[in-house]
Formats: C-alpha cells, structure tokens, sequence
C-alpha cells in the first residue's frame, strides 16, 4: 500500500490541484452546466443551436435539416461536433440536458489536458513533482481556451497531449497493434468532432512518422511494420473520412478557393507576443508606437518561461556549433522529434512556402479548404513548452547535483509561477465572458416574449420560418451577413419549434443552393429557381426582430399578415402564391400609368431633369458574357479597374446616390476573393484617399448568372474628385451597365415592345423587368 501511495502520489496530488483551480474558475459552470451560453455571438449561437437541434429536433441521418430550408445540410459542414451529437441523442437522460453536456465537457477537457501532459512529462523522465505543477502551468496558458468563447468543437485541449502520449507509447510498444488501433480511433474521433482537430492530428504524424523513419533509417528499412502501419494510422483515418463524405454528402457546388488561407495565417508575434487581455499587451498597445497586429486565429502565445528558456537553449546551441561540440546536442529523440515535427507545421500556419511560391497552392487545391493556417501553431505551443520544461528540469537536476539546491528551487517556482500567473490573466477574463449568457435552450430562462411568440405559432401551418433581416452565409459567393437580434431570435424559435429555417449560418455552402435561397429576397420581377425545388405549397411563417430592413425585404414584409407582436419580435404568415408571384406585369402598368409626368434625359424617363445621372452600357467593349445589350466590360488582371473619374463638384453632400452595376456570377470565385465595389473620393488639400465599398457575395438581387450590386454613397466635400473603382483578386471578371443616380430619383427606360406597342421589358434604376409570355 505504502509503495503504491509513493508511485502514484504526485499524480493524485496533479488531480486535487487541477479540480481545485477548475472549480476556483469555473465552479458555477460545473456544478450548473446547462444555465449558460459561453456566447451569444453568431458562430457560437450557430454552434450551440446546429448541435442542440439535431439532437432535438432532426433524425440519425447526415443531413442537417434546420438551416438552408429546402436542401438541408451535411452535418458534418455545421459545425455540431457530430460524434458527441450523435452520442448524445441516442440517450434521452442527456438529450434533455445537451448544451450541459457540452459545456461539462469542454471545461472538463482542461482536466484531460493536465493529466495527459502529466504521463507526458514522466515519459520524459521529468522529477514528479515538477511534471505536475508544470502540466498545470502549460495547461493554463493552452491557446484553445478561447474556442471557449465561440469555436466550441477546437475548443478540446487534450487532443493534442493525447496524440503525443498515444505516439510516444506506440513507439515504445513492443507490439505496437494496440497503439496502432487507439491512434486510428484517436484521429477518426478527431475528425468527426472537428476537421481540422483530425488534420492537425494526422499532418503531425505524418511528420513524426518520416522522421522517426530517417532518424533510424538502418533498423526502420529492415521491417515492413515500420511502413506499413504509420501509413495506417494516417491514411486509414482520412480515407475513411473523406470516403464518408463522398458517400453521404448530396450537395453539390462548394466553394474550391474558400477566402482567408493567407488572412488567417500566423505570425511570429502571434507566438510570441502576449494577446488580449495580458498586462504586456495591454501596456504595448497603449504605449508602444506599433501596436501588435495579433490575430485571434493564430493566438497561440508560449508564455515568458518558454521565451527565456528558447533563449537560453538557442545561446547554447550556438556555443555547441562554434564548439564542435555535438554530443547531447539532441539528447532526447522521442522530445527532439515532437519539437522538429512541430516546427515544420509552425511552418504551414505561417503559410512557408505558400505566401513565397503562392502557385503551389494551384498544385495542391486541397490545401485552401483548412484555411485558417493559423491554428496550426497549436502543436507548437505543446511541443515547445514540453521542451521548456524538459530543459528546466535538466538545469534543476544540474543545478542539484552541484549543491545549489537554492537556486535550482528558486529557478523552478519562477518558471511555473509565470506559468501560472500569466495564465491566470486569461482564465479570469474567459471564466468571466463564458457566464454572461444564459442558455435560451433552457426552458426554465427562455425570454417572455419569445415564449409569447412561440405560444402564438401554429406549426401545423407553415413549411419554415424567413427570418427578417434576411441571413444567409456559407458559400462565399453568393450570401447576405447576418444581425445579431434576428439571429438569435430566428435559431431559437426554430430549435423549440423544430421548424426548419429558409436562412442559414453555415460554412461551405453549396453555391448553387445559396444563389437559389439568396435570390427569394430579390425583387418581385425576377423569377426564383428555388420555386422548382420546394414541394410544399403551405405558407412560410417570417420572424421579424426590431432591426431595419432592406427596400426589398421591406416589400417581402408588406405582402405578409401580421398574427402577433411584442416588443422584441413579430411573426407574419406569408402565403406560397404571393411569396414566388411575379409582379413584371404590375411594374409595367405603373410605369404606363407614371410615364406622362415623367422627362427624358439622355434616353431616359427621370422625374427631375435635374438630377445627377451618368449611365455606361459598356455596348463598345467586346465580352464573352453580356447582360444586356451589345457588350459588356471584360477585366482581367490586376484587377483594379477605375471605371470613371468625377471631377470636384460633380456631386452635393446633402444629397444621397446609388452606384450600381451588373456582374457576371457563374466562374468559379466569380464573386468572392474580396471582390469590392467602391467609391473613392479623394481629399486633394489633405492628400487622403476616403473609402466606401461594399462586397458583391453580399448583394440580394439575382437574376439568372448576374447580380446586381448597390452602394449607396454620400460624399463627404463637394471639392473632392469621386472615383468608381473595383478591385479583386480574381483571374477574370464580367461587369455590364453602370448607373450613378440620385437615390430618390427613378430612372426608366423602355428596351422592348410588341407590335402593339406595349411594354415588354423596362429598365428601372438598373433592375431588368420583362414579361415572359
């Protein structure tokens, strides 16, 4: 008894010490776990809603019905942690409880991390009593922390200190088959929680299998095991994966260049410059003449100790190298190989050799669907602090040996202590943001008035809910941002009604099934394709929150009845037939009815003659693709095309105007890349340029394979020069018929008639009305 009390005593000390500070921090999410939204935010209130939704309300297939009304989504595109969903809603007692469950888990995932860095660092022959106060202190400074706060699913810290333990121990297995399955299920685990955890897991060790194999190339040729089952456990995983998604995802069209693979990309700071809220970074962004341009993807801050103990090691390397010296240069392979494996995926987040030879992101497509590189430098931070520690406890023992036991304590208490404290910043600030909301899927703190407005839903009734303000992201080509009151209102109805909704907060969305559903909210006169793919005939049932909407989400609303109103929402009944009627006609005989008080101006009916106007057909320029008319601008790199300058005193600061104009939307990336569509209005006396844009993904109006695209503008001095710019990244872009107008000023023209000289098609301030008969 004795002897088993000694061996595992420090162990037992690490498990007291770790549930000590987790309840000191997180004691009330612990004890209560289904009280609270650890955000409220857009992708954390997708992530809660997507996961507590299909355990509710959705049935043990892939495909994601609440979101993207009428093609669903694959689950595994949703952002739910399909695994623990999954497990979740085959037991009922947890079911009921499922955002408890989640919250438990991710703040138990701390205690996980702790102990697996533990049996780490005495794998590594670290003195006992430092491996558990250190597993602690790299515990506390673990960049995923703030997944807490809204990426709930890379929010599991221990998936990295457990591929290192399952790794150290297969290779130190003498029958290496039950490492070799727990590795595969590690990985396959991984990915079905969150793609980029199975990535991470499976780039690592590819990384350390290849150089584990050159290390001990003489005895690693000889055995065919020590080929084949590293190409298991990395293969086998990813096969599996994406042989699961061939088979069971039936939606065609997502995005091949997904934006931000370079935006998301780490940075050196990102390592080694404290974030927010740290005292360092508090006090260089408030002094420091540059400000630390951290970004929040890459946060994956080392910590002090680790800083210094780099120092010092890279000093002795060098003296080592002058030296000729080379023995104990590497003098742990199992830890030199995690620090080197590491650093070459430090490499990849910080996007070497892609940002220096960008074409072999062209060779190697695959790679821009992990854009966000930057969470990559996750494993760095585990493996250097590893060998932060490592190091500490070889100049600890040093240190012992030579009869300076003072100092080698006093080494060791500041080391850890930085640990802790600089940890400690972060943990009281996350501890404190991840109770501020309440969880709206508990029954017990849903809002009145949301409550009301359920109560006031007959469900039979409708086939889905239209949330106003429309939102709908996902595909990256073709989506409208969302607002924060009409998205949380919208998914929280939807989860306790188990109504599908129309909008959608996704990522990877089918192009083709985004352009459809964007193109609802466009206006009357265009046909809408998602018509032919909605088999219901049963009205839509709109959510209204308080905030503004668009003129043409404005005209959705008008054709709706009003069946309940409180003061934070509204809910409307809009039928099948007005909702996809075509109004073409009815424009046409308003015009009709108009055109005698109206005036013509450069071939245009306008209400005021007076009123600014500039129109370009682009009819002199030749193009593949064409709106209307006999050309169309066709753009080519650099992409950075002004289309016309103003001089001063072309336009009037009280006024407001439109600039809008027609692009071409069926290329790959067609509208993405950061496609903006800007005015510039320059400031010669300051010699500043004023920007205003807006992004074409993001406009609503859709008319076959073109979009129109609107920006309203004020200029801010009538003696600055105004310039009508696009600038891109794309390979080619298609752009036709450009209008500057007053934006209280309706501009008509008549392009078609009949033999009865009735009106067949008609321009109206850019929009194309024409009857089909």
């Amino acid at each position: 008894m004795k002897l088993f009390i000694k061996k595992y005593s420090s162990f037992f000390i690490l498990i007291v010490f770790t549930i000590i500070l987790l309840f000191a921090y997180y004691g009330e999410i612990l004890l209560h776990p289904n009280n609270y939204f650890f955000t409220n935010n857009d992708d954390g209130m997708k992530n809660y809603y997507t996961y507590a939704y299909f355990i509710k309300n959705g049935d043990f297939s892939t495909n994601f019905n609440g979101m993207n009304y009428p093609y669903g989504e694959h689950l595994q595109f949703t952002d739910c942690q399909p695994f623990l969903a999954f497990i979740v809603k085959s037991f009922p007692f947890l079911s009921k409880n499922s955002i408890g469950v989640m919250n438990f888990f991710m703040i138990i995932s701390l205690f996980f991390t702790c102990l697996l860095l533990y049996l780490i660092l005495k794998k590594l022959k670290i003195n006992s009593l430092l491996a558990v106060f250190a597993s602690i202190a790299i515990t506390a400074l673990a960049p995923q922390l703030y997944r807490l706060t809204g990426h709930f699913g890379l929010s599991y810290s221990f998936f990295i200190p457990l591929t290192l333990y399952l790794i150290i121990n297969y290779f130190e297995a003498k029958k290496r088959i039950i490492w070799l399955l727990l590795l595969v299920l590690n990985n396959l685990f991984w990915f079905y929680t969150h793609a980029y955890l199975g990535l991470m897991c499976t780039m690592f060790q590819s990384l350390y299998f290849g150089i584990e194999y050159f290390w001990n190339f003489k005895t690693n040729y000889k055995k065919i095991s020590n080929y084949l089952f590293p190409i298991i456990i990395v293969l086998f995983p990813l096969i599996i994966f994406r042989l699961f998604l061939f088979l069971t995802d039936t939606h065609d069209a997502r995005i091949e260049n997904p934006s931000g693979f370079f935006g998301y990309a780490a940075e050196l700071d990102d390592i080694f410059i404290p974030h927010y809220p740290h005292p360092i970074y508090l006090f260089l962004e408030k002094y420091s003449p540059i400000v630390p341009n951290l970004k929040w993807e890459a946060w994956s801050y080392v910590g002090l100790t680790t800083i210094v103990v780099l120092i010092f090691s890279l000093i002795k390397l060098i003296i080592k190298i002058i030296k000729k010296d080379r023995e104990n240069l590497l003098s742990n392979k199992t830890l030199s190989i995690i620090v080197i494996s590491a650093v070459f995926l430090l490499l990849f987040a910080l996007s070497i050799p892609f940002r220096q030879l960008p074409f072999l992101l062209d060779w190697f497509p695959f790679i821009k669907q992990f854009r966000a590189t930057g969470r990559f430098t996750w494993f760095f931070f585990f493996a250097i602090s590893i060998f932060s520690i490592f190091t500490i406890n070889n100049i600890f023992n040093s240190l012992i040996k030579s009869n300076k036991k003072i100092l080698a304590y006093f080494l060791i208490i500041i080391a850890l202590l930085l640990y802790i404290l600089e940890g400690s910043v972060y943990h009281n600030y996350v501890s404190q943001e991840i109770k501020k909301s309440e969880n709206y899927f508990n029954t017990k703190l849903i809002s009145k008035d949301i409550k009301e407005g359920i109560t006031n839903i007959d469900i039979s009734k409708y086939q889905a809910i239209i949330a106003l303000p429309f939102y709908h992201t996902g595909s990256e080509t073709f989506g409208i941002p969302s607002k924060k009151e009409i998205s949380k209102i919208s998914m929280i109805i939807s989860y306790y009604t188990g109504m599908k909704m129309v909008n959608s907060m996704l990522s990877r969305t089918s192009i083709y099934e985004s352009k459809n559903i964007i193109s609802l909210i466009s206006p009357d006169y265009y046909d809408k394709k998602i018509k032919n793919d909605i088999n219901s005939k049963k009205p839509f049932l709109l959510i209204c929150s308080n905030e503004d909407l668009s003129q043409y989400e404005q005209k959705i609303l008008n054709k709706s009845n009003l069946i309940y109103k409180n003061k934070s929402l509204s809910l409307y009944s809009l039928s099948y037939k007005k909702l996809f009627q075509n109004s073409a006609q009815e424009e046409i005989n308003y015009f009709e009815k108009k055109k005698n008080n109206l005036f013509l101006k450069q071939n245009f009916y306008v209400s005021d003659t007076l009123n600014f106007l500039y129109y370009n057909n682009f009819d002199n320029k030749k193009s593949n693709f064409v709106f209307r008319g006999a050309g169309a601008f066709e753009i080519t790199k650099p992409l950075n095309k002004v289309f016309v300058d103003f001089p001063p005193n072309t336009f009037d600061t009280k006024k407001e105007y439109t600039a809008s104009i027609w692009m071409y939307n069926n290329l790959d990336d067609a509208l993405n890349k950061w496609l903006r569509f800007m005015v510039l209005e320059y400031d010669a006396q300051n010699n500043k340029w004023i920007e205003l844009f807006c992004l074409p993904e993001y406009c609503g109006i859709i008319k076959d394979n073109w979009s129109l695209v609107e920006l309203d503008f004020k200029i801010k001095n009538t003696n600055n020069s105004v310039s009508i710019v696009v600038k891109a990244k794309q390979e080619i872009l298609y752009v036709d018929e450009l209008l500057i107008r007053e934006k209280n000023n309706a501009i008509y023209k008549v392009l078609k008639k009949n033999s009865d000289n009735k009106t067949l098609e008609l321009f109206k301030n850019n929009h194309q009305i024409i009857i089909n008969k």
